[in-house]
């Protein structure tokens, strides 16, 4: 259901009320400063609005993704691009089972089919090709944005347990529609480091403001994905995940999806290469430009429009350790 101004007005159930008035609360009501966030995140979270009214919150996200409601208006209004998503869909991915279980969550998300939606789908076909989910015991997923990725896994892997990573005021995003998907699953805020072990024992999907990501280190952890985001991160925050990788006890895949080159407001550049690789200790399974992720269909001709920068996608395991810089400490 949407009103003007494009919010969405979503009920709060009984098996998720608690976590989203715990997040709401935190990060909307009392709008408590991010330590993890720069600013160009800082600059897209005020943009993020959360009203809440009796049962019922009233959200508005902006900055980390599409979200489009269905209705016939809009099914007429964006018919090229949903036609052109489509085609990459079926160019890319192979599994069927895939497409079905991304279209279940596309569906229960209530959202249209967008770039935003199939490219998940494919990465998720990439991994499975190369045989990453049947083998990961633990995902953790870091910048989900709606929960898609996080959806999609838990339905494609459900023996695995699976851990959302995002800054406070999104990961309210998340949280509301991975609900939506599994509205009677029991789920999980963490908060202390000693409920990590806890929480991936006893809850399938499990999830972790970033602003407290460091307890994520030595946890037996098999699989990361991040796409899209780690080239808006500081160049300490990007090691400090590197760092945590590196510690886990667990199979230690990394893929990652980013910009070749991003400069940041404060004139820093990041560039994918430089990321705290190791070409001693890591084993790439591929590199390259990501084919899938050069551009996205519009509404109007030429129907295409080319991202600002080339994005890279790489999936390496990586070797143990952490980097001999000292990472930083953030309070919790």
């Amino acid at each position: 259901m949407s009103n003007k101004r494009g919010w969405n007005v979503e009920n709060i159930t009984s098996a998720n009320g608690d976590i989203l008035n715990k997040l709401y609360s935190k990060y909307y009501k009392t709008a408590e400063k991010s330590s993890v966030t720069i600013s160009h995140w800082a600059k897209c979270g005020s943009r993020c609005l959360v009203r809440k009214s009796g049962d019922r919150f009233i959200v508005e996200g902006f900055g980390f993704g599409t979200f489009i409601r269905p209705n016939f208006l809009r099914f007429i209004k964006y018919c090229i691009p949903l036609f052109l998503s489509r085609s990459l869909l079926n160019s890319y991915v192979s599994n069927n089972d895939i497409k079905i279980k991304g279209w279940e969550v596309i569906k229960k998300q209530n959202r249209l089919c967008m770039f935003d939606e199939v490219k998940q789908i494919i990465i998720c076909d990439l991994l499975d090709k190369h045989e990453m989910l049947k083998q990961s015991k633990t995902i953790v997923v870091i910048g989900d944005g709606y929960g898609f990725m996080t959806c999609l896994l838990r339905l494609l892997v459900p023996q695995a347990k699976i851990i959302c990573v995002n800054l406070g005021k999104i990961l309210f995003f998340d949280f509301l529609h991975v609900s939506k998907v599994f509205p009677g699953t029991k789920m999980f805020l963490v908060e202390e480091k000693d409920d990590v072990d806890k929480a991936i024992e006893h809850y399938p999907i499990v999830f972790l403001e970033a602003e407290k990501y460091e307890i994520l280190f030595n946890k037996s952890l098999d699989l990361f994905i991040n796409v899209a985001s780690m080239g808006e991160m500081n160049t300490d925050v990007i090691r400090t995940y590197f760092d945590i990788f590196r510690s886990s006890t667990g199979k230690r895949f990394f893929y990652s999806c980013n910009r070749v080159e991003k400069t940041l407001s404060d004139g820093t550049v990041n560039r994918f290469d430089d990321y705290p690789w190791n070409p001693d200790k890591d084993t790439i399974i591929f590199d390259e430009l990501c084919a899938f992720y050069k551009k996205f269909p519009i509404s109007f001709p030429p129907f295409w429009r080319s991202f600002d920068d080339p994005l890279k996608h790489r999936l390496v395991k990586l070797g143990a350790g952490i980097s001999f810089e000292k990472s930083p400490k953030i309070s919790l």
